[in-house]
């Protein structure tokens, strides 16, 4: 159902769009601007909200391929964080929810932490502490361990802190994940206390700093592979 507000963010956005370059006059480009003033002050709105408001949201899930949560699947809900995107788990996929920009760059971060992991952990089991130890297992664990943990401190230090746009953002997609999926209802993931090796799980927080998480430039094969997620 359409509201009177909803109406007045249409409004706002149609008048947005009279500009001298969209073949409007000087006048009337200034006079659409003043309406706009006028309502944003009338309705005490931003005209950030206003186009946000209009932004359809998007859900992409990537599959995990286990039967369980790993004991590391909290670093979803920290990119979810970073993103501003809502993430959970739905065995064995990880979802992520909100803009497609974000949900984009939610799923580019998650094939990248994962593929590190992979790689980072192939190459833990080619040294010397992994190879004589009669508890490789255990070893492997605390290395990943080490490696989500200081993936995970990253984005947290990374993530956004303002106020105004990120709430009105998260507003908006709470309010489009409800209409979505109503019946939907998760946890949180939380953190899991692990018993590790300390020299595995340094090595693992080493290589965890050596990761680039900057999402690359232009269409990668990388960024190529994000649209076959997206739903």
């Amino acid at each position: 159902m359409t509201t009177e507000l909803d109406k007045v963010k249409s409004k706002i956005r149609a008048l947005t769009m009279k500009t001298i370059a969209n073949g409007c006059t000087e006048e009337e480009a200034l006079a659409a601007m003043e309406k706009v003033g006028e309502l944003l002050e009338i309705y005490n709105l931003e005209l950030s909200e206003v186009h946000l408001s209009a932004e359809p949201c998007i859900k992409a899930s990537i599959n995990l391929c286990r039967r369980t949560n790993p004991y590391w699947a909290y670093i979803f809900n920290t990119i979810g964080v970073f993103t501003q995107t809502k993430a959970w788990m739905s065995k064995p996929n990880v979802c992520f929810y909100g803009l497609e920009p974000d949900v984009q760059l939610a799923v580019y971060l998650t094939k990248l932490i994962l593929t590190a992991m992979e790689a980072e952990s192939r190459r833990f089991k080619q040294t010397h502490t992994y190879r004589r130890s009669l508890r490789r297992r255990h070893l492997t664990r605390s290395f990943q361990v080490g490696l989500v943990r200081r993936l995970n401190d990253r984005l947290e230090a990374l993530r956004p802190r303002g106020k105004g746009l990120v709430l009105v953002k998260t507003h908006h997609i709470e309010k489009e994940f409800a209409k979505a999926h109503p019946n939907t209802r998760f946890r949180p993931l939380r953190r899991q206390a692990a018993r590790v090796d300390t020299s595995a799980y340094e090595a693992g927080k080493a290589a965890g700093d050596n990761i680039n998480l900057n999402r690359p430039l232009g269409h990668t094969a990388a960024e190529t592979q994000i649209a076959g997620y997206l739903q």
